[in-house]
C-alpha cells in the first residue's frame, strides 16, 4: 500500500512558536502517484491545486487510505479543518487503531478550537503509538508532546501541564535549544523561577552569540524581575 510520508512535527500548528520555526510541510509519494507534481504545489503553498491533484489520483485509486489521509492533511493546510476531520473520522471507522490517524484527528480538532476533544484524541494517539515499536511510532509520540505543550502554553494557559510535555521532548533531543527555551518559558509562567533560570542560563552558555541566546538573556532578566507572566508575551516571540 502506498503510504504518505510526513516530516515529523511539520503539520502540528500554524505559527507554532520556536519549536516549529522554519518547519515546512513535506509530502513525498512514490513517482507512480505523481508525487513530484503535488510536492511542487505544496512547496508553492498552492494547496487547492494539490487537493485537486490528489482527488484526480483518487479516481484511479478509490478508497486508498494513504491518499485520503494526504487529502485531509492538505485540507488542514488550506484552512479547512472540518473537511479534514470528516476524512479522518471516515478512515478511523475502518482503522481505529492507527496512531497517526488519531493524531491527525487531534490536530484537526485543535484547529477547530475544540481543545478538550483534541487533547483526548491526542492521548489516544500517544497510547496507540507507544504500544507498537518501529515505523513512525516515535515521531507520533514526539508530535503529541509538541502539540500538547503548545495547547497548554497558548490556549489553556495551564503552564504546569506544559512542563512535562516539553521536558519529555528535551529528553528525546537534549541539544535542541529551542525546546529548552519553551521549557524555560513554561517554568517561568508557572512561577518556578529557579528552574526557568537554569534552562535559560544553559542556553546562553551553550549557544553564545546566537539569536536564541539573546532571547534567553532577555528571559533571564524577566525571571529576575519576577514579572506577572499574564501581562507579557515577550517570551512567546522567539522563532515567529
Amino acid at each position: 500500500m502506498i503510504r504518505t510520508v510526513l516530516a515529523v512535527l511539520v503539520l502540528v500548528l500554524f505559527g507554532a512558536g520556536a519549536y516549529f520555526a522554519g518547519a515546512h510541510f513535506s509530502l513525498m509519494m512514490e513517482p507512480v502517484l505523481s508525487g513530484e507534481e503535488i510536492q511542487k504545489k505544496v512547496d508553492a503553498e498552492d494547496f487547492e491545486g494539490a487537493i485537486r491533484s490528489v482527488r484526480r489520483l483518487l479516481l484511479d485509486h478509490p478508497g486508498d487510505g494513504a491518499l485520503l489521509e494526504t487529502l485531509g492533511n492538505l485540507h488542514e493546510q488550506n484552512d479547512e479543518p472540518k473537511k479534514a476531520e470528516a476524512i479522518y473520522r471516515g478512515l478511523l471507522e475502518k482503522n481505529g487503531n492507527d496512531a497517526m490517524l488519531n493524531f491527525d484527528l487531534a490536530r484537526a480538532l485543535y484547529r477547530e478550537n475544540r481543545i478538550s476533544e483534541s487533547l483526548a484524541q491526542m492521548a489516544m494517539a500517544r497510547s496507540l503509538a507507544k504500544r507498537r515499536a518501529g515505523g513512525d511510532s516515535a515521531g507520533i509520540v514526539i508530535m503529541t508532546h509538541a502539540l500538547a505543550g503548545e495547547i497548554y502554553m497558548q490556549n489553556t494557559r495551564e503552564y504546569r501541564k506544559a512542563i512535562p510535555e516539553y521536558a519529555q521532548l528535551l529528553k528525546l533531543d537534549p541539544k535542541r535549544a529551542d525546546i529548552r527555551y519553551q521549557l524555560g518559558m513554561a517554568y517561568a509562567y508557572a512561577g518556578q523561577y529557579q528552574s526557568a533560570f537554569g534552562e535559560f542560563d544553559r542556553i546562553v552558555k551553550e549557544n553564545p552569540g546566537t539569536e536564541i541566546a539573546k532571547y534567553a538573556q532577555n528571559a533571564i532578566q524577566y525571571v529576575r524581575e519576577r514579572r506577572n507572566p499574564g501581562k507579557s508575551n515577550v517570551l512567546l516571540n522567539y522563532g515567529e
